[in-house]
């Protein structure tokens, strides 16, 4: 990992914010998914959060069979033509701005979601999940896609391989399938989580391979408790003490703020969402705005 402290970044989510649906909502136009179209946009959004001061980024990337304006097509368990090279072009604009450094958030949606593997004779009556292998192998060979396309682009970069992934038995193995596949780690954040007992209680089941991830990517994003002890109950177990990453939270976030103050030693860098905690509206200047951390 990176030295700290240093300057962390933005969440690229949509590249848009200003395309709203019939509810108001906002239609996501993906940075990755539609680069193409709005390079010149991103080119100079890219711009103003590195004048701000922002040095890192984290990639969302979304995806399922098919895809949509927001996420990638992975129905062939690997990137598309296009959607290979708009995160290569991406990652190469973002480089030559000046930035050092990529967390790559895989966030397996909808048909690749894990928590939508219904078996189909009993989900009526009762909502039974199982494990589903192809959809597992498919999701498995999309992510590696990823990351080899990642290294082609010489960025340095990790990879959270499962935005918030809880499913102990799913998570286990991919970690284990990834590990087994890279020869270790190779830079990986293993699965980012949202900091209660119950998660970390599961890391020894998760990474049951003995092999621990570079970092461990906490997202922060109430002001519970909870959230503010993490730190202090990780140390008490010994776990990770080569460090954290918060992988997302709000703009201004108190929790998120109080956590890296707290903890200067073990914060790597964090990143934020361009939506503000204290009026929950998604705002251009949350998304550029600078990164002092």
């Amino acid at each position: 990992m990176s030295l700290f402290p240093v300057a962390g970044g933005s969440c690229l989510v949509s590249c848009r914010i200003d395309d709203l649906g019939p509810d108001g909502t906002i239609i996501p136009h993906g940075y990755v998914r539609q680069f193409d179209q709005y390079a010149a946009l991103i080119a100079q959004q890219l711009r103003q959060m590195y004048t701000n001061g922002q040095r890192r980024l984290s990639l969302a990337i979304p995806y399922f069979e098919g895809g949509d304006t927001f996420a990638l097509d992975s129905a062939a368990g690997a990137l598309t033509a296009a959607d290979r090279a708009n995160l290569i072009a991406l990652v190469q604009l973002a480089r030559s701005i000046g930035f050092v450094e990529f967390v790559v958030e895989m966030i397996p949606e909808w048909s690749a979601a894990y928590t939508n593997w219904q078996n189909p004779a009993v989900m009526g009556a009762q909502g039974t999940r199982v494990f589903q292998p192809l959809v597992y192998d498919r999701d498995f060979a999309f992510t590696i896609d990823v990351d080899r396309a990642m290294s082609e682009t010489g960025a340095f970069y990790h990879m959270d391989l499962v935005a918030e992934g809880a499913d102990v038995a799913v998570c286990a193995r991919m970690w284990s399938d990834w590990c087994d596949q890279k020869g270790g780690a190779a830079g990986a954040l293993g699965f980012s989580m949202v900091p209660t007992q119950a998660s970390i209680d599961n890391f020894p089941r998760i990474y049951a391979n003995g092999i621990e991830p570079a970092a461990l990517s906490v997202h922060a994003y109430n002001d519970t408790p909870a959230e503010m002890d993490w730190p202090a109950w990780l140390t008490a177990t010994a776990l990770w003490p080569q460090g954290f990453v918060i992988g997302e939270s709000l703009c201004g976030s108190p929790a998120a703020d109080q956590i890296f103050a707290a903890s200067p030693d073990r914060l790597f860098y964090r990143f934020v969402w361009p939506i503000s905690s204290n009026t929950a509206n998604v705002t251009q200047d949350c998304l550029t705005m600078a990164q002092q951390f």
